[in-house]
């Protein structure tokens, strides 16, 4: 089996899109690439890769948004949960919000992208770093908070994640917040399969079509 994390950005802006590929060995991710710069034609390629095996993709941006606008009940939910682990609440936002749009755009159109690939991929919406801040301490949860300009930080969720049973990740090279967030995406989806998200939002078809989940 197959996981891939991704991080997503907006149709126009491959340069801030990385998408994280592991294999699943019983609870243990063990990466085979981690990939930024990803267009949906590069990730449909990475998605080819799999062929023959099961796949779960955990995708970083909204996957559906709230007929008229504003909070989608599973974006409620969360932002009240998250905040509870020391997340700020402005990091979950409407998906129909001005400087949202285009990643929600871009989000809904690669999972109907995806699914038509292949129909027997399971897809999830996950929050990275609600993801990263539900499994860090107490003393660690500054470095979950500042990763995205800290490269100490990032550093050291390198580090963690290997007390995740994530494998294989280079420690001796700097990595963007964008590809601590794909492996983060990944560990969510990974978590989901084996039954134990840490928080979850099930999905409400038809509208909205995908469990939300760290």
């Amino acid at each position: 089996m197959f996981v891939i994390g991704i991080d997503l950005s907006g149709p126009s802006n491959h340069k801030d899109t990385a998408a994280a590929f592991f294999e699943l060995a019983g609870e243990e991710l063990k990466l085979l690439s981690l990939e930024s710069g990803l267009s949906d034609a590069g990730i449909l390629k990475l998605i080819e890769k799999t062929n023959g095996f099961p796949l779960t993709i955990g995708i970083d941006s909204p996957l559906s948004y709230n007929d008229g606008g504003g909070d989608r009940p599973s974006d409620r939910w969360f932002r009240r949960e998250m905040v509870k682990h020391g997340l700020k609440s402005s990091s979950i936002m409407p998906p129909t919000l001005t400087k949202m749009v285009y990643l929600t755009m871009r989000g809904i159109s690669l999972a109907a992208l995806v699914e038509r690939v292949r129909t027997d991929i399971r897809i999830a919406e996950v929050h990275p770093g609600a993801a990263m801040m539900m499994r860090l301490s107490e003393k660690e949860k500054e470095h979950g908070l500042l990763y995205k300009k800290s490269a100490e930080s990032r550093t050291y969720l390198l580090q963690w994640f290997e007390s995740q049973n994530i494998l294989g990740i280079p420690q001796e090279q700097s990595m963007t917040p964008h590809e601590i967030d794909a492996i983060a995406a990944a560990m969510a989806a990974r978590d989901w399969i084996v039954s134990f998200p840490k928080a979850l939002f099930p999905k409400q078809p038809p509208h909205h079509p995908y469990d939300f989940l760290c």
